[in-house]
């Protein structure tokens, strides 16, 4: 009976393994099931319609067997194993597991919120992780916020502690003279990092924020950085940009922002005249000098006027009138001839002549006739040679305080006439005028000079400029100031001699800048809304980011320099080190700090350490796997270097030899190399020492400060002081003392003293 079951079920076996009949549907091929099996043997293709089961290993889904059917589009479903992760392996340490189940599949992501006061890596308090092809899940850990030792400027702790603090710790801090907080202050380790920020503000006395001619607006008795005091001018006083009121701010040196209230002449509203200097509004005790348009004079018959601002009014006011002649009761304007008449027995001295800003020129002057020489009669010519109406001007007349060279005793059109100002006068205008059609071109004017003291060499952050350094100094002659490093002009940088008396200095401001600039992955230590000159803005970088030079900001004359640049410090997957495997499983990225182990492989041996270190992108103390009890090669050349020993061409297994260095040079690292397993232990370095140039030291304008010599030589480590030479200074934050680091000097620099 047995027998025939037997024989029953192969029949049946070998009906459903046979080769498949021709079809017209689709033929699947055997299916490649990684990680899978097939629960019978079977003969392939399989024609539409056919199935097949399958079932997965240990660690991996469907489990059971599982149907899946030949279709016009192949295996349905897509035959395929599918590692699990399990639940323990889900579990992150201070994390709780949001809808957890026992097992997941390749690919299913398992989400995790961090515990109070604890986050991830990146920041953040929730996260995920993923079932991967391994069976294990994407790492993930919430930790707590630490926080490093605060850098306080001006501050300083309250006794010595060990760093990072952990979330929740706290640490106490005060800080210096003319600054705050005076008293010992508790800041908290927080998961935002120390909270309240530890910050030093600089403090600014009350007696310092008074303004001339002002009241101070809820006056206190000091300012911290940053803080801003208000104050409102007196009656008929107001600022140098024309408001009743202002503000001073505190800065980061103890003093406030410049501010002044005070009284002004307003620029007169006259369209005939151009102003020196050019203003919207003057103060007490400045002049204005003005020059009347063509055609135009002062009241007093001038070209040009000076007035002085007194107390909000001009000691006279600034007005050009047309210029106009009277003769017999006619008016005539500026540049018409008129024939001069003289009473009966009477003659003019000259015959015609021409209204300019000075009056007649000539004027008319009648005399007797029997007084006349007849030698000083000028001859008439005859009539053939008398010229045509309007070619002959009147006699050339000068201005007051002026001189005419060569004149003669008649002028025809196009002749022309240069004049000079006597001693002691300067001339407004073009010295030479030209007769042309019967009359004069435009006359100059002469003015005195009347000198002025020599200018203040020195202006508050300011000085004179070297081109503008002079014996004498008269009227109209102008100076310019230029002002020390980190300081500006604000408006002109021209003060001009008018009268005896310079107009007002020019005032030097201090450069601000804003707030520091943000940097990428990175933050600022000390956040202010000013900054001074040559102040620093430090900053730090980021969880996983470095600087790549400097960790601060400049402020350079109103503009930020420097700007630091977090880079990345994370690394790759680990490299490959022959003849050897590493020991676990490895990631794509290695944050800075961390280590893999490598194991040699058989028949080699380890050469150094076992774990190599990821160390700001680069893997560093790679182990070497050298075949067991191999030979050496030479030992390793060595710059500035040689050994004591004769160099061989091979080494055995155990040997050593021995490295010196020239006089000044410093041997770094073991002087004892090690042949192990065909691989030379690291060689040492022959670090080159620092020499103090002459040159160099000229080039910075700074000299040695303690020795007389021209050369210095130091050592690696070594250090040496500078001083700036005669007339130089250096900025406050430079440092005069240098150390000498592998052959290299950072040498300061002095500027010149303005």
């Amino acid at each position: 009976m047995s027998a025939v079951i037997l024989l029953i079920l192969l029949i049946s076996a070998m009906s459903c393994c046979a080769a498949p009949s021709p079809g017209n549907g689709k033929s699947c091929e055997k299916p490649d099931i990684k990680h899978g099996r097939l629960n019978r043997w079977y003969w392939f293709p399989k024609i539409n319609g056919d199935y097949i089961n399958y079932s997965c290993e240990t660690n991996y889904l469907p489990r059971h067997w599982t149907r899946i059917d030949c279709t016009n589009t192949g295996w349905n479903p897509e035959p395929k194993c599918l590692r699990l992760c399990t639940y323990n392996d889900t579990l992150v340490e201070n994390a709780q597991i949001m809808q957890p189940k026992s097992e997941y599949t390749e690919g299913e992501k398992v989400q995790f919120q961090c515990n109070n006061n604890f986050q991830t890596t990146d920041g953040t308090t929730y996260g995920e992780r993923t079932c991967l092809s391994n069976g294990q899940f994407t790492p993930a850990k919430c930790s707590g916020k630490s926080c490093e030792r605060p850098d306080i400027e001006h501050g300083s702790l309250y006794k010595w502690y060990w760093f990072p603090k952990n979330n929740g710790e706290y640490i106490y801090y005060s800080c210096e003279t003319n600054y705050l907080p005076r008293h010992w202050t508790r800041i908290d380790c927080t998961n935002t990092g120390w909270n309240p920020e530890p910050k030093c503000l600089r403090v600014c006395k009350y007696s310092e924020s008074f303004v001339e001619n002002a009241q101070i607006m809820q006056l206190k008795s000091e300012y911290t950085e940053g803080e801003k005091v208000h104050f409102q001018c007196n009656n008929n006083f107001i600022t140098s940009d024309g408001k009743t009121n202002g503000e001073r701010t505190c800065l980061s040196n103890g003093k406030f922002t410049p501010a002044k209230c005070s009284r002004t002449c307003k620029t007169p509203q006259q369209p005939n005249a151009r102003f020196t200097p050019s203003k919207n509004e003057y103060e007490i005790g400045e002049y204005l000098q003005y020059e009347c348009d063509k055609g135009y004079m002062t009241q007093s018959r001038n070209l040009l006027g000076i007035a002085e601002c007194l107390n909000e009014r001009w000691s006279e006011t600034p007005h050009c009138i047309a210029i106009t002649c009277e003769h017999d009761g006619v008016s005539y304007k500026d540049g018409e001839v008129a024939e001069f008449t003289c009473p009966q027995g009477q003659r003019p001295e000259s015959d015609f002549g021409q209204c300019f800003y000075y009056g007649w020129g000539p004027p008319p002057i009648c005399q007797d006739q029997s007084s006349l020489v007849p030698d000083s009669v000028p001859s008439l010519p005859d009539s053939k040679d008398k010229p045509e109406k309007g070619k002959k001007c009147p006699l050339a007349y000068s201005p007051k305080n002026a001189e005419i060279i060569d004149p003669k005793k008649a002028y025809y059109n196009n002749d022309g006439v240069t004049m000079i100002c006597r001693r002691g006068y300067t001339m407004i205008g073009f010295p030479i005028i030209q007769c042309l059609e019967g009359k004069w071109e435009h006359p100059p004017q002469c003015i005195p000079l009347k000198p002025c003291s020599n200018p203040p060499s020195m202006i508050p952050n300011g000085a004179l400029a070297d081109s503008s350094v002079r014996e004498i100094y008269v009227t109209d002659d102008v100076v310019k100031y230029v002002c020390k490093r980190g300081f500006h002009i604000s408006g002109s940088d021209q003060s001009t001699c008018i009268n005896g008396l310079w107009t007002a200095l020019p005032t030097c401001i201090e450069y601000l800048c804003d707030e520091a600039p943000e940097v990428q992955h990175a933050t600022v230590t000390e956040k202010k809304k000013t900054y001074i000159h040559s102040e620093r803005a430090k900053y730090k970088c980021e969880k996983g980011f470095r600087f790549s030079e400097n960790d601060a900001a400049i402020c350079t004359e109103g503009k930020w320099m420097e700007i630091p640049l977090c880079i990345i410090t994370s690394c790759g997957p680990p490299p490959v080190v022959p003849n050897s495997i590493i020991n676990g499983p490895t990631k794509e990225i290695y944050e800075s700090g961390e280590k893999v182990t490598y194991l040699c492989n058989s028949g080699h041996s380890l050469v150094g350490s076992e774990e190599a270190l990821c160390k700001n992108t680069i893997w560093i103390n790679l182990p070497v796997c050298g075949r067991t009890g191999a030979e050496c090669g030479p030992s390793s050349q060595v710059q500035y270097g040689d050994t004591l020993e004769n160099r061989k061409t091979s080494y055995k297994s155990g040997e050593t030899v021995t490295y010196k260095c020239p006089e000044y040079y410093i041997l770094q690292g073991d002087s004892k190399v090690k042949c192990m397993h065909g691989v030379w232990g690291e060689a040492p370095k022959c670090i080159e020492p620092c020499t103090a140039k002459e040159k160099d030291m000229q080039q910075n304008n700074i000299q040695l400060k303690w020795t007389a010599d021209n050369k210095l030589y130091l050592q690696h480590g070594d250090s040496t002081e500078f001083q700036c030479k005669s007339g130089y200074k250096a900025l406050s934050d430079t440092k005069m003392r240098v150390r000498c680091e592998h052959g290299k000097l950072e040498y300061p620099k002095c500027f010149k003293i303005a």
